[in-house]
């Protein structure tokens, strides 16, 4: 289950607003709105200048929030299997 609300990044259903565009533009960017790689392990990296950060959607998806580190693309952390949460479908 994800610790963030849709509404912290949808902006509109594109079916009932016509100002997606203008929505997508006030949004502004991503990296700008959340602070990536806020975490003890990104912060004391000496390669993280020069990273990624990882994918914050799979951060999301895993259940934690953005800015945790991306342990499947982080060279640094020791690997660890991550399953994915099992929904139910109708």
């Amino acid at each position: 289950m994800s610790q963030h609300p849709d509404t912290d990044f949808l902006v509109g259903n594109v079916w009932e607003y016509d100002d997606v565009a203008e929505r997508l533009d006030a949004y502004g960017k991503f990296s700008d709105r959340w602070d990536l790689g806020a975490n003890p392990t990104c912060g004391g990296c000496s390669m993280s200048a020069a990273c990624g950060k990882g994918c914050p959607a799979a951060v999301v998806a895993a259940g934690e929030r953005i800015g945790a580190v991306d342990t499947e693309q982080c060279p640094v952390v020791p690997g660890q299997s991550r399953m994915l949460p099992v929904v139910g479908a109708s």
